[in-house]
């Protein structure tokens, strides 16, 4: 047959006997793959043979691949089904929900793209009381930052840990400075709830009254500082004493009151 088609040596032929149709598929088969050849070894799942040799098993996993999978039950696909599914929000409608929530465009990117952002959705929806950029603020650098203050490994909190720290939050228990102390608690306590965190670390939050109290009192044990209007030094010893117990904020502007008074007493 060489000869008959003046083959050379380097040459290589198919011979093939049977029905005309299915024989010219089959060629066409061939081609393809000999094309596909040229361009490298094709990726396939081969079975290797008693004589040392392989054989064609399966294509690699790929689009073409996809058949029905025989070892689960066909689930049937009713209007029921269809109805209570949810096509998920697009990237941009998320984005423009996370601005309308208060979040900054760049926040607002960040948690697009993370792998909280799931979490993040739900519990701002689960806190209406708790502003979504401290929660959102929370789950995406809460972990670092325990790790830089507090030489913490937080790989063992968990959504449950944010969700019991938040909800302390939302129902007015601590200031919102508690929350990275109390996840830093639990990271090294993983098995204590954010309750018991919070006791543990006197962190129950303090009442305006109760604030006007200590302020008065820093100023009276600090006459010097109080005279001169220290108000960073002054600051600085009150967080020591109220830290995450009271807004930083409110702690600020009760200061500037009380400073202004001394003044003009």
């Amino acid at each position: 047959i060489m000869n008959l088609m003046y083959n050379r040596p380097e040459d290589a032929f198919a011979f093939m006997v049977g029905d005309e149709k299915e024989i010219k598929q089959g060629l066409e088969v061939i081609i393809e793959r000999c094309k596909q050849y040229l361009k490298g070894v094709h990726k396939e799942v081969r079975q290797a043979n008693e004589d040392g040799t392989t054989t064609f098993l399966r294509i690699m996993p790929g689009a073409a691949r996809m058949y029905p999978e025989t070892d689960t039950v066909p689930i049937e696909i009713t209007q029921e089904i269809i109805k209570k599914a949810k096509v998920p929000e697009t990237p941009e409608k998320r984005v423009k929900k996370f601005l309308k929530w208060g979040l900054s465009e760049d926040l607002a990117g960040q948690m697009l793209h993370s792998d909280q952002l799931i979490i993040f959705e739900k519990l701002a929806g689960m806190f209406k009381n708790v502003e979504p950029t401290i929660i959102a603020n929370s789950l995406l650098s809460a972990r670092d930052e325990i790790k830089k203050r507090h030489n913490t490994d937080s790989t063992q909190l968990v959504e449950e840990h944010f969700r019991e720290a938040f909800e302390l939050l939302n129902k007015n228990k601590i200031a919102k400075e508690a929350v990275i102390e109390i996840l830093a608690f639990l990271a090294r306590n993983p098995f204590f709830s954010a309750e018991q965190a919070m006791k543990d670390l006197k962190l129950s939050k303090i009442t305006l009254t109760e604030l006007k109290k200590i302020i008065q009192k820093t100023l009276e044990e600090n006459k010097e500082l109080t005279q001169k209007k220290q108000f960073g030094i002054l600051m600085g010893l009150l967080m020591r004493r109220v830290r995450g117990r009271i807004d930083g904020e409110l702690i600020a502007k009760e200061l500037k009151k009380a400073l202004n008074q001394q003044l003009f007493n």
